[in-house]
C-alpha cells in the first residue's frame, strides 16, 4: 500500500548556497553575542512576559525623569541597553520561531515518510527472504540488525525485572 507523499523539497544548490550563507550570518554574527544558561539557571531567573513590557518601560523612563530614585547599586544605562537587546532579540527570535517551527515539522514529515517507504521495502525483503527469493536473505540479514536488540538492553530488562 502506497503511503501519501505530504511533501517533496528539492532547492538547486545555488539556491541551498544562498540559504546556507544567510544562516552563517546568523551563525557569525548572532551565535557569538549569545549566552547559554543551563536548565536550572533559566528557573532562577525573574521572567520579563508581555504583562510586565509596559512597566519595565515605565520605570526606565522613571529613572531619567526622576533619577533621584535609581539606587546606587543599578545601572540605569545598562538596564536600557538590556531591555533594547531584549527587545530586538524577541523580535528576532519571533521571526526565526515562525521559520524553525515549520522547518522542525518539515524534517519530522520527511523522516517519517522516509522511514515508511523503507519498512516497506524492508517487509517486502522479509517476505522474499522467508520465500526463498534468490538475494532477498543477503538483503534481509543486512537490514535486520536495525531491529535486534542489543545485548546490554537485554540485560538491563532481565536485572529490572529480577
Amino acid at each position: 500500500m502506497p503511503n501519501e507523499n505530504r511533501v517533496s523539497i528539492k532547492f538547486t544548490a545555488e539556491k541551498l548556497e544562498e540559504i546556507r550563507n544567510a544562516i552563517k550570518v546568523i551563525e557569525d554574527d548572532v551565535l557569538p553575542q549569545m549566552i547559554a544558561l543551563s536548565a536550572a539557571e533559566r528557573r532562577a531567573l525573574p521572567k520579563l512576559k508581555d504583562k510586565s513590557i509596559a512597566f519595565v518601560q515605565k520605570t526606565i523612563d522613571y529613572t531619567d525623569t526622576e533619577s533621584r530614585f535609581v539606587p546606587s547599586y543599578m545601572d540605569p544605562v545598562e538596564t536600557k541597553v538590556d531591555f533594547a537587546a531584549y527587545t530586538l532579540l524577541i523580535e528576532l527570535f519571533n521571526r526565526l520561531q515562525r521559520i524553525t517551527g515549520p522547518v522542525q515539522d518539515t524534517a519530522l514529515l520527511c523522516g517519517s515518510e522516509t522511514m515508511s517507504s523503507v519498512l516497506q521495502y524492508y517487509n517486502n525483503v522479509k517476505l522474499c527472504a522467508k520465500e526463498n527469493v534468490p538475494g532477498a536473505k543477503e538483503v534481509y540479514e543486512d537490514l535486520k540488525v536495525r531491529f535486534e536488540k542489543s545485548k546490554s538492553t537485554e540485560s538491563d530488562k532481565t536485572e529490572t525485572t529480577t
